[in-house]
């Protein structure tokens, strides 16, 4: 355990690649610890964002994030994970729906794995309305309309603050 109480941990470029170095630096935390997240993400793999989020909350670690730039699409979760939240006047926010590329595969995978990324995407959009205390609707209408945000846009909705 650190025996720090203040710690750093940062997510810059793609959520996958700080997956590991931020959930072993959140398991490191002692009780009384807290957790400044300093970001700068375009975002990347859901189910990277969804582990950090989730382990910072079975592990019930206070944070506070610092968007320094953008904050977009899947790193959108662990923002949304920190208690509190501040963000730079020029820092952007991309909500969408989740999208994921695909190969060349049966129809039947098609299927099944289309029934699976509807449900991923609404653990996705629920995650975010229920951390940030916004309706669903709300969230669904930005992330519907592929919406860039502005630090004012999140700041006006009581989800962060600016530093």
């Amino acid at each position: 355990m650190r025996n720090c109480h203040d710690v750093d941990a940062i997510l810059v470029g793609n959520v996958e690649d700080c997956e590991q170095d931020i959930c072993s630096i959140i398991l490191s935390l002692n009780e009384d610890s807290h957790l400044r997240l300093y970001i700068n993400s375009v975002g990347g793999e859901v189910y990277s964002a969804l582990s950090i989020a989730e382990l910072m909350r079975l592990r019930n670690v206070r944070a506070t994030a610092y968007v320094l730039g953008e904050c977009h699409s899947a790193a959108l979760v662990p923002f949304a994970a920190c208690q509190t939240r501040f963000v730079s006047p020029s820092s952007s926010f991309l909500f969408h729906d989740m999208t994921v590329g695909a190969d060349a595969v049966s129809a039947k995978h098609i299927q099944r794995w289309s029934t699976h990324m509807h449900w991923i995407n609404r653990q996705f959009l629920d995650t975010l309305s229920d951390l940030f205390y916004v309706p669903r609707e709300q969230i669904d209408k930005w992330a519907g309309h592929e919406r860039y945000l502005k630090s004012k846009d999140l700041v006006g909705a009581g989800i962060a603050a600016l530093f």
